[in-house]
């Protein structure tokens, strides 16, 4: 928007644009709205957050990574899947009296899973704050126990327990996770065939539903990742499992195991959040220097006195169309300057903020105007970053006139 003081004022009076002439006496009425458009704030960031950038380096012949969208139904939370294949464990073929346990020996499985590079993506989009303040609500690992070809097993039991290796040898032992236990009756499942599928041309994305009542073993392993935020290190699995009463002495062939890590990007939020919008989105906002109504210079607001008494409102409309986040709470827009002083919480579920005559005045006094435009997210919230994450959003002043201007 290109305008001043002066320019609002010929809004007001309509033919002033025009460049006639006022004569020394003269009245006008009016009635009408103009809308100043201050800018649109637009930002994509889908290819950040897609699982081959976010979780670069994880992959290998026995790890993937996938973009996860369950039964397609959840678009407002993005998550993720992460599968480990375990090489096939063998089980022992020797004659062994009912009842007596068989602990398998099965090797401590490594994972590139550096926690710590995930949430310096999450960092440089969302910002310093949201990493310090945002916990993941939820991480489920699954585990499947494949039913033994070749004979009827007897009861499996164990545990796997997970953890995080720092790669400064620093303890991380308070965030090992233990799923089951030694006398954790353990029910046979294979690893679930994925429905994988190709959207808009995009990354392969999982829409199978993964379900806890279908997994071998299931759990919770949230504190590790966050617990390890700054942490460079790798994820371990230890498994813990044995048979008992194998008694016909014959080859009983291998064991499959296989797990899967849901990561689903929600987050409970234990301080307040400040996202600045002009951060996200400087990339692609059409604004053209720092002043939010693209002025060169200040405005002499002396000219437009004579018209506030015919101003019945002014507003900052705001219209968004995509925001980075999705959140349960009171979350709101900030608009704010320290010259001339100006804080205004905007409902992120309204379009409109009414401001004062005298505000508009203030903001159209200093040079350059630019305020902070930020997503202030509550201590106590719960937060979801939703799929194809983005920032849309105009942003306008509104004057809206009803009177008689005498000049």
């Amino acid at each position: 928007m290109k305008t001043s003081l002066a320019g609002i004022a010929a809004g007001l009076l309509l033919f002033s644009a025009c460049n006639l002439s006022v004569p020394e006496s003269f009245s006008v009425k009016t009635n009408a709205n103009y809308n100043y458009s201050i800018g649109n704030i637009s930002q994509d960031f889908s290819e950040s957050f897609k699982a081959s950038n976010l979780f670069s380096g994880l992959e290998t012949d026995h790890n993937k990574i996938y973009d996860y969208f369950p039964g397609q139904e959840d678009d407002k939370l993005q998550q993720y899947l992460l599968t480990i294949k375990v090489d096939p464990v063998t089980l022992p073929s020797a004659t062994v009296p009912a009842g007596v346990p068989i602990s398998l020996v099965i090797p401590t499985i490594t994972v590139d899973f550096n926690i710590s590079e995930v949430f310096e993506s999450i960092k440089e989009i969302l910002g310093e704050s949201f990493v310090e303040n945002a916990d993941f609500r939820e991480v489920s690992l699954y585990v499947y126990c494949g039913k033994p070809a070749g004979f009827e097993p007897s009861e499996l039991s164990g545990s796997v327990t997970m953890k995080y290796v720092a790669d400064d040898g620093s303890d991380t032992s308070a965030t090992d996770v233990t799923i089951g236990g030694p006398t954790n009756v353990i029910p046979y499942f294979s690893a679930p065939e994925l429905e994988i599928i190709n959207i808009d041309k995009s990354e392969n994305v999982v829409v199978s539903v993964v379900k806890p009542e279908e997994a071998s073993m299931y759990g919770d392993i949230k504190k590790i990742l966050n617990g390890n935020k700054k942490k460079a290190g790798k994820i371990t699995l230890d498994f813990n499992l044995g048979f008992s009463g194998i008694t016909d002495g014959k080859p009983i062939g291998t064991l499959a195991l296989t797990a899967f890590m849901v990561i689903p990007f929600k987050f409970d939020i234990s301080g307040v959040i400040d996202i600045s919008l002009i951060d996200l989105a400087k990339d692609d906002s059409d604004k053209s220097n720092a002043d939010i109504f693209n002025r060169d210079e200040a405005t002499d607001t002396k000219e437009i006195q004579k018209y506030l008494d015919v101003i019945e409102a002014v507003e900052i409309n705001y219209k968004t169309s995509k925001n980075p986040i999705v959140t349960d709470s009171n979350t709101r827009y900030v608009i704010k300057s320290e010259l001339p002083y100006i804080r205004r919480e905007l409902d992120i579920n309204a379009d409109t903020e009414k401001i004062t005559n005298e505000e508009l005045m203030d903001m159209l006094s200093v040079y350059p105007f630019d305020p902070a435009l930020n997503l202030n997210i509550p201590s106590g919230a719960i937060l979801s970053v939703p799929r194809n994450l983005g920032l849309e959003m105009n942003m306008s002043v509104g004057l809206y006139t009803n009177g008689i201007i005498k000049l």
